[in-house]
């Protein structure tokens, strides 16, 4: 075919689709996306179409004038996202997001970050939630999801709710068997295999570990603790944090896990977790998360124990705790950006196919400074 007759065919899609993507018509045309691209370049020239991402639209509308681009319909770029619905967690129902879903309370706004470059891009987003999280062989219902999916959207955005680890190797290989490109959003394959379809953005939680810490040592804190929430991976990469952070100081602090609180968040085991603390002359605690700093804050609320004079404590996830009393400093993920920065991975993955590489980034959270870390007791 000759690059007329190419051309005219590409304006031709483009008019009766009211969108031409690159991929689609590289494909009916047998030729590379690059190509495509150029042919796209030299019709915008020409004035018969208008670049957006993914593709181009007629630059006209009926009877010859000139109007705006059309956001692609159900011909235009289609987006998946699968992240988990937690609404299942009891922790869920401490402080004052209780009864409110996990969906809501840290996934809302990753979400709302990839919506917008979604939207922004004339694409269109089709949002499933997967359940309870399990080991990755387990994950049956989760991967029935994302296969329907892949067969209906050009890629996914995906948070998988199994505890990625053992048999990472083989959930890679289903990933990449996946006939659209795929970005991670608060999760990575903890693998060093070179994954071309599977890119990731995550929130660099071991660096706001360790600004946490350094934020009580700067106010004299030395028996310093971590209490972090039931296994996951971003619990999994807080533990890994604390525990490279404390090494590098030349200091000793313990990590407690929810896991080994039963009841919790009832007020007889926090009060009791507290005790324990408290015995143990810990002056400062890194609480993950929010809900459960919240509940400490009660406990110390009912024993008497002055927030900060004569406790600091350290909220993560930085959702409610500028509401509390007092105001908790709180480590505060970027998660709208994390949100915004997959989906342009994704999108871009869309447009450029393989010219676009893998790419997995880390963002770094932010350590919001309130009320509640003051200087060690007897300093």
């Amino acid at each position: 075919m000759s690059v007329a007759n190419r051309h005219e065919l590409i304006v031709a899609r483009a008019r009766e689709r009211g969108f031409a993507r690159v991929t689609e018509l590289a494909a009916e045309l047998g030729v590379t996306g690059m190509t495509i691209r150029r042919d796209l370049d030299d019709l915008v020239e020409r004035g018969l179409l208008r670049r957006i991402r993914g593709g181009a639209v007629p630059s006209t509308v009926a009877g010859g004038s000139a109007g705006p681009a059309p956001v692609p319909g159900p011909a235009g770029l289609r987006v998946g996202i699968v992240v988990p619905d937690m609404s299942f967690d009891a922790a869920a129902e401490a402080g004052p997001a209780a009864g409110g879903s996990s969906l809501v309370y840290y996934f809302g706004r990753v979400l709302a970050g990839a919506r917008q470059e979604i939207e922004n891009a004339g694409a269109r987003a089709t949002l499933m939630l997967t359940g309870k999280p399990g080991p990755v062989t387990e994950s049956a219902e989760e991967r029935r999801i994302v296969e329907d999916l892949a067969a209906q959207v050009d890629g996914i955005l995906l948070t998988p709710n199994a505890h990625i680890g053992q048999g990472a190797g083989e959930y890679l290989e289903w990933l990449q068997a996946l006939p659209v490109p795929v970005v991670l959003m608060e999760r990575e394959l903890p693998l060093k295999t070179a994954s071309p379809n599977v890119s990731s953005v995550r929130s660099a939680h071991g660096l706001g570990v360790g600004a946490a810490i350094d934020e009580l040592r700067a106010h004299g804190h030395q028996r310093i603790a971590l209490l972090v929430h039931p296994p996951s991976q971003t619990a999994g990469w807080i533990r890994e944090g604390w525990q490279a952070a404390i090494k590098d100081r030349r200091m000793s602090a313990p990590i407690h896990s929810i896991a080994d609180l039963p009841g919790w968040p009832a007020p007889a085991v926090v009060a009791a977790f507290l005790d324990d603390l408290l015995s143990a002359g810990v002056t400062g605690l890194l609480c993950h998360n929010d809900n459960n700093a919240y509940a400490l804050l009660m406990a110390c609320k009912s024993r008497g124990v002055s927030i900060p004079r004569d406790f600091s404590i350290i909220g993560y996830d930085d959702d409610y705790a500028g509401m509390f009393d007092p105001p908790l400093t709180s480590v505060a993920p970027s998660r709208r950006y994390v949100g915004s920065l997959a989906a342009k991975l994704l999108l871009e993955r869309i447009e450029r196919g393989d010219e676009a590489a893998a790419t997995h980034v880390q963002v770094e959270p932010v350590l919001v400074l309130r009320d509640s870390v003051g200087a060690a007791p007897g300093l």
